[in-house]
């Protein structure tokens, strides 16, 4: 096609790379939310990734700007119908978190409030 007239051919190429999106910021984006979840860990195997991708397909969106995703999964999203929590998907009791208020007394009689947190299984 282009014999060896190298003019064309890197007009050509030149054309193809200015009308080729860049997606690099799509590909920042995922690593700076999956860099949290690695930061902890020197190799990551198979059975951390798999955990990893049920946790971000299962958890609820506890807020984004559409309203309607409020509450759900990407899981539930997609067929449009709700399943239980991801603990709960995997044997696990639920938990809360619970805030424990308590006086303590110091040895010179002073009275201290001591705050703590408890988890408790919901039922």
């Amino acid at each position: 096609m282009y014999g060896w007239q190298l003019d064309p051919l890197l007009a050509d190429v030149r054309e193809l790379m200015e009308n080729t999106h860049k997606t690099s910021s799509v590909v920042e984006n995922l690593n700076s939310r999956l860099r949290c979840y690695f930061f902890l860990r020197r190799q990551i195997g198979k059975g951390y990734l798999d955990l990893l991708r049920f946790f971000l397909h299962h958890r609820r969106f506890p807020r984004n700007a559409e309203p309607g995703r409020v509450g759900k999964s990407p899981a539930e999203l997609l067929p449009g119908e709700p399943h239980p929590h991801w603990l709960e998907m995997l044997g696990y009791p639920r938990f809360s978190r619970t805030w424990i208020v308590a006086p303590h007394t110091s040895p010179c009689g002073i009275v201290n409030m001591t705050i703590g947190r408890s988890l408790s299984l919901l039922p």
